[in-house]
């Protein structure tokens, strides 16, 4: 899945003001950046090709001077992306997305802007890239 699919995706969901990839240079608030986690271990099915892919994704929400405010939107980030079942994403399908934390996770604040974040990988359908 491109990470561009995945910035419209998150900023689809209504939560925050500007969103990013990569890095979040001089951030205003309301901003959410989306990162790729490291790929880990592929995916290798026994006996026949894995009919899907995953995308191992990494959200900061730098977010307000109020905490409160700050929670609030990444619980709602949060819980919004955890109900995504069987949608297109750009140019993927996406079947479901893992949660990888129980909740946003605190970080604290950077020159006073909240920030949290959220990790989830995505469960994509896979796309034969050389048919």
């Amino acid at each position: 899945m491109k990470t561009e699919d995945i910035r419209s995706l998150v900023a689809a969901l209504g939560v925050g003001e500007h969103f990013y990839i990569g890095r979040l240079d001089k951030a205003k608030p309301k901003s959410i950046g989306v990162f790729r986690r490291s790929a880990g271990e592929p995916i290798i099915a026994i006996g026949t090709q894995s009919g899907y892919e995953l995308t191992r994704v990494s959200l900061l929400i730098h977010y307000s001077r109020s905490f409160t405010e700050t929670e609030t939107a990444a619980q709602t980030l949060y819980d919004a992306l955890k109900s995504i079942r069987n949608q297109s994403a750009g140019s993927a399908f996406v079947f479901f997305i893992m949660m990888k934390t129980s909740s946003p996770v605190d970080i604290g604040s950077d020159d006073g802007i909240w920030e949290q974040v959220i990790d989830f990988d995505i469960y994509e359908r896979k796309v034969n890239k050389y048919a």
